[in-house]
């Protein structure tokens, strides 16, 4: 009966993922193909029919989302869901760093940190070695870091060019910044695979062990595994250990933070016996949409290659919209999702405008603005990202570690304790000289300065944050996070704020004592649950909505945060050369298949309607400049789309605003006078100085200086 139950309504490919034997399987999952469906019914396959004991598996995601979807979705299958290891990559090698920190030698109460918190390091240490470094440079060194730690290299083993000083630079700032997170015991996302990986490897007994736990192993998502991630899955297989992987090489896209669609390949030549099966029947789009995103695909040559088809009828053509300019584009958007309205009683929520760069939302936005269409920016400030947030967990973080500099810096003087730049400045100094933490430091500039009165706040610092662990040590979870919030002054603090701000603050907190509540309830057996739910506020990599506001809003986001995501109606606006596909990657032809991959998401993201936009005239830096559409418009057949040029009565063409809005549009052939000003797509804007009988006119460009142009045949603009 249960077997039943687990392949009903399955298509042929999906019971034979479910009910096979195969040592190793490649599941190359088409988008919509009801992937996550096909990973839960196998994992309760293996408990209730081939009789696997839950411990022996384990489920890995990409994101906490994944993770939380199939842990929803399993409890309607098995009774027991806590033996079997779901999680992140990251998730999982925090918990086995947890019951195995000594022999990673790392502090029992060791703490994660954000790019936030490493940026905040790195800025330190500049500090403190006196470099030059600005905060653009934060980010890159902050990516050096990234890089290296997600290929398994520590800085000793990092290739360095003696010639470049930068390279030389970095290299240094990457050894101190981990000798000072070994020292406060912080570990970054990076660290906590890497640490995982060094076990295995110094560990034979660890290693052992687990490769003979785990019997079965689920990957998801696997297109978007790094270096470190690869080792990390082959690090606990073992020639009985069976392995299932589920991925799209076609929704490939995170190849700039690391991650290798090649591993797909990789692991067909790494694991022996591996059967692929493609999962193409798709669930979710129109015919139409499906075959316009196969056309497209097929472009890419590095790709293991499948076929997108659907039981669907055929749907709406995809709608390419040829825009005047931005106003004109975001115009045309409102007025299609205000219609569609009238028409169709569509709801906000089903609406979803993508774009390849977070910019190009500040004219639709407005426009929403001025039409009063709700909208949400999806991806935006994560909820444990926010200040207050922060604030209060780094309360919590130094109680835990008062080794945590970063928290004990962010804290300190938050509220305000009358300890000044000046006194944390020499805190900072004997930290350095004497190599303690900054809370040690402070223990020792109070002895030293006993009649300081700055010595007197940092003394009642100190003996807040005391009074603070010995008062929570009974309370339950989220009385810990009531009691500090008001305990620390945080409460009093932003009560002072204006009343809008402080509501809201208020809100946060609430939503935050609600999700230690939920945490508690969840993970009531979990020793050491507050330092549990410190880690899970880093990793957590979701934003926490209210599912109610979400329905009457519109959805904005990038092509990358759409992923995973679906919607009946789908607007992907800026298709243009040079934006996208982005210019940097258009003569690369690897970036060119990643960034057609990610025109691919897009596209099938959309359930029923598909819009493409893209705008004749763009302002770039402040200039106004000629575009065409992208070649991705070009590679969908015509038979899939039909096109729809700028609606001229809903474009000025009597004014200029420099602000990207409005440009002029005349261009008749008899109108060109000496002393009027011209537009050129290529040399941008200048002045008719001189006109010859044959129609040659010379211009005077701000770029470039003075141009002959035929004006037959220069493609002008008069302003």
């Amino acid at each position: 009966m249960k077997n039943n139950f687990l392949t009903k309504n399955l298509n042929d490919k999906q019971k034979e993922i479910i009910t096979s034997s195969y040592k190793n399987i490649l599941v190359l999952a088409g988008a919509g193909s009801g992937k996550t469906k096909v990973l839960t019914n196998k994992i309760a396959w293996l408990i209730d029919v081939k009789k696997y004991h839950s411990s022996s598996i384990m489920a890995v995601t990409f994101t906490n989302k994944g993770a939380k979807e199939i842990i929803n979705r399993m409890k309607f299958l098995i009774k027991n869901l806590k033996d079997i290891w779901i999680g992140t990559f990251h998730g999982l090698s925090y918990k086995l760093l947890c019951m195995h920190y000594t022999e990673s030698k790392l502090f029992k109460n060791f703490q994660i940190i954000d790019s936030e918190d490493q940026l905040k390091l790195i800025h330190q240490i500049n500090l403190s070695m006196k470099l030059n470094f600005n905060n653009k440079s934060y980010h890159n060194i902050l990516e050096y870091i990234r890089n290296y730690k997600d290929k398994g290299i520590r800085p000793s083993f990092c290739e360095i060019n003696i010639n470049n000083k930068k390279n030389i630079l970095y290299n240094k700032i990457y050894k101190e910044y981990q000798t000072t997170c070994d020292k406060l015991g912080l570990l970054d996302f990076s660290e906590l695979l890497l640490r995982i990986n060094e076990l295995f490897i110094n560990n034979k007994s660890i290693s052992k062990f687990y490769k003979k736990k785990f019997k079965y192993i689920l990957v998801d998502e696997f297109q978007d595994t790094n270096d470190i991630q690869y080792s990390w899955i082959k690090n606990f297989s073992s020639k009985e250990c069976f392995i299932m992987i589920v991925g799209d090489d076609d929704q490939s896209i995170y190849g700039w933070r690391g991650a290798k669609s090649e591993n797909m390949k990789n692991f067909i030549n790494d694991f022996s016996r591996t059967k692929i099966i493609k999962l193409q029947q798709n669930y979710r789009s129109t015919n139409n949409i499906l075959q316009a995103a196969n056309s497209l695909i097929m472009n890419n040559n590095l790709r293991i290659g499948k076929k997108l088809w659907t039981e669907k009828k055929s749907g709406d053509l995809i709608t390419i919209y040829q825009a005047y300019n931005e106003k004109d584009e975001s115009n045309f958007i409102i007025k299609y999702i205000l219609n569609n309205q009238k028409k169709l009683n569509n709801k906000k929520k089903e609406y979803a405008i993508l774009y390849r760069k977070n910019s190009q939302s500040r004219s639709l936005e407005e426009n929403l603005l001025k039409n009063n269409l709700k909208y949400d920016i999806y991806g935006g400030l994560k909820f444990f990202s926010r200040q207050e947030i922060k604030n209060t967990l780094a309360y919590f973080r130094l109680i835990v570690n008062k080794k945590d500099d970063l928290s004990y810096e962010r804290i300190i003087n938050f509220p305000k304790r009358k300890i000044g730049e000046k006194t944390l400045k020499k805190i900072k100094n004997i930290s350095k000289n004497k190599k303690l933490s900054l809370w040690e430091s402070t223990n020792f500039f109070i002895k030293n300065n006993l009649n300081d009165a700055k010595s007197f706040s940092l003394k009642n610092f100190f003996y807040l944050i005391d009074y603070l662990k010995e008062n929570i040590k009974n309370l339950s979870l989220h009385e810990k996070f009531n009691f500090v919030i008001k305990k620390s002054g945080l409460l009093n603090f932003y009560e002072k704020e204006k009343k809008n701000i402080n509501n809201s603050r208020i809100d946060n907190w609430q939503e935050l004592v609600n999700s230690a509540k939920q945490f508690f309830i969840e993970n009531n057996k979990e020793k050491n649950i507050l330092e549990k739910f410190l880690a899970f506020s880093t990793l957590e990599s979701e934003r926490y909505t209210s599912y109610d506001d979400e329905n009457y809003k519109i959805k904005l986001m990038t092509l990358h945060s759409s992923k995973g995501l679906e919607f009946p109606i789908v607007f992907i606006i800026g298709m243009e050369e040079g934006l996208f596909p982005n210019i940097i990657y258009s003569n690369n032809k690897e970036k060119l298949e990643e960034e057609r991959r990610l025109a691919y998401v897009g596209m099938t993201r959309a359930m029923k309607k598909l819009v493409i936009t893209y705008v004749k005239y763009r302002n770039i830096y402040g200039k106004i400049i000629k575009r065409e559409p992208s070649r991705f418009i070009e590679e969908i057949p015509s038979h899939y789309k039909k096109i729809i040029y700028e609606n001229k009565t809903n474009t000025s063409k009597n004014e200029i605003k420099k602000d990207n809005y409005y440009y002029t549009t005349n261009n008749t052939k008899n109108n060109y006078e000496i002393g009027k000003k011209v537009f050129h797509p290529k040399f941008g804007f200048g002045l008719i100085i001189h006109i010859e009988k044959n129609k040659i006119l010379e211009i005077k460009f701000k770029k470039i200086g003075i141009k002959k142009l035929v004006a037959k045949y220069a493609r002008l603009e008069l302003c």
